[in-house]
């Protein structure tokens, strides 16, 4: 009886064995053998110097204004599954565009991912040396150095990674396979640690929750650039705590792409205005072509009063009820949108739905977040947002971007007032001034830059 136990467990070994080795490399080098590494590698160009040593490859390019290559070519036939996982140490000068470059071929042909300014990666896809971008993605996870990046490609099917998390994909089927190398830009200098290559390819999937007490992360996973005037977002206290000036406006959201949730956050009136609103804010995209950020926002105020109301609405309709504790003490709003029901977006404060009339938006939401407005200070706690039927945790945190990158970048900035209400364009009215528009308020530029203040009239 023991011997047949035995020959089961060794056969059940051998399987598991098989199974979990069916992975091939096709290409590993942690750079700490010089020769070992001289095998494997070509350099393009005679002013690319390549020091191995210690588990670190420093490639700099002495050129001024060369490109340089550090080149791997793949046996025939070149694989098309693959998954590319390298370490960038450091990179010289910081903003430099030294990445990996993939589906390789002569004449600069292939697909290249570099890291840009602080919180970026960007993906440009080369034709014949001319490069364009076909994907970017902020990535909350990114250090000072020693990221680890990942590229995992099938068919026409990218996907990227940062750290381990999943950063976003993309598709396309120009280079269908290729060679690898590392693009150093004239100049530049970048340290990569290990490298492998596989021929299979991993999975991602978006989060789908988020969750934080703000004990402790720095509001890291959080983006604060959407904001007018003199503002304040720091993590103290346990709390989000968000001041704005006279008037000023602050949003702060975190990327989650969501058609059905369930998102709630307490909050606290510290001091201020007590006839400005303060509360949770779902986010879209940019159009194309730029313009405002769409946005819908779920309000209530230190006097017990509520609003709904998106960024391109002029007038809000008001509510009161004693429910909201405002000035007197912490409220706990929660925001939900339920597949399968007709009630639209429903807004609880403190338990009670209140009444509203917003049944649905235009735009699809990718960010969940807070706001406050006009001259006051807010403390936040105990944020959290999921997709229906998710359960949330403070360790499942949205890696995936589709932030508002346009915004900021139109050449026909859009001005508008501190609720965020859409005024005119300067396309559409080029010459006008901002002391003619419509509204009272602080008036920006799509720059976050200040144009007029006005007094408020109404």
């Amino acid at each position: 009886m023991s011997h047949s136990k035995s020959i089961i467990t060794a056969t059940l070994t051998l399987l598991l064995f098989t199974t979990l080795s069916t992975a091939a490399d096709l290409l590993v080098d942690d750079f700490t053998d010089n020769l070992a590494s001289h095998r494997l590698w070509e350099t393009s160009n005679s002013y690319l110097t390549a020091t191995v040593g210690g588990g670190s490859n420093v490639l700099a390019n002495t050129s001024t204004q060369g490109v340089a290559e550090y080149v791997h070519e793949f046996d025939a036939p070149k694989p098309s599954t693959f998954t590319v996982t390298y370490v960038q140490k450091a990179i010289t000068p910081q903003n430099a565009r030294a990445g990996v470059f993939f589906c390789r071929s002569a004449g600069l042909n292939g697909y290249q991912l570099f890291r840009h300014d602080e919180d970026m990666i960007v993906v440009l896809k080369y034709v014949s040396g001319s490069g364009s971008n076909i994907f970017q993605a902020r990535s909350f996870d990114l250090k000072p150095g020693d990221n680890e990046y990942k590229i995992s490609k099938r068919g026409s099917d990218f996907n990227i990674f940062v750290n381990g998390a999943y950063l976003g994909s993309f598709t396309d089927s120009q280079y269908a396979s290729g060679d690898l190398s590392f693009l150093i830009p004239p100049g530049a200098t970048s340290t990569i640690g290990k490298i492998t290559v596989t021929d299979q390819f991993e999975e991602g999937s978006e989060r789908s929750s988020f969750t934080d007490n703000f004990d402790g992360n720095g509001l890291k996973y959080w983006d604060l650039s959407l904001k007018m005037g003199t503002v304040s977002v720091v993590e103290a206290d346990g709390m989000m705590k968000m001041t704005t000036g006279a008037g000023s406006v602050s949003w702060a959201y975190v990327d989650l792409k969501a058609d059905y949730f369930t998102v709630t956050a307490e909050a606290q009136y510290l001091s201020g205005a007590e006839t400005e609103f303060y509360g949770i804010v779902l986010v879209g995209e940019t159009p194309p072509g730029g313009g405002i950020v769409p946005m819908l926002s779920f309000g209530i105020r230190a006097d017990s009063r509520y609003a709904v109301w998106t960024s391109s609405e002029d007038s809000l309709q008001i509510g009161r009820d004693n429910i909201i504790w405002g000035k007197l003490a912490r409220d706990t709003i929660m925001v939900r949108k339920l597949q399968g029901s007709s009630e639209g977006f429903e807004l609880l404060v403190n338990g009670k739905r209140l009444n509203h009339e917003r049944s649905g938006v235009d735009f699809k939401v990718v960010g969940i977040g807070l706001f406050a407005y006009n001259n006051m200070e807010i403390g936040f706690d105990n944020f959290s947002a999921a997709r229906e039927g998710v359960s949330t945790s403070i360790k499942d945190r949205p890696s995936v971007s589709r932030r508002p990158v346009a915004a900021g970048r139109s050449q026909n900035p859009v001005f508008y007032d501190i609720k965020g209400r859409k005024r005119y364009s300067t396309a559409a009215m080029p010459g006008r001034l901002p002391s003619r528009a419509g509204a009272a308020g602080v008036y920006v530029n799509e720059n976050g830059r200040d144009v007029r203040v006005r007094k408020d009239m109404r």
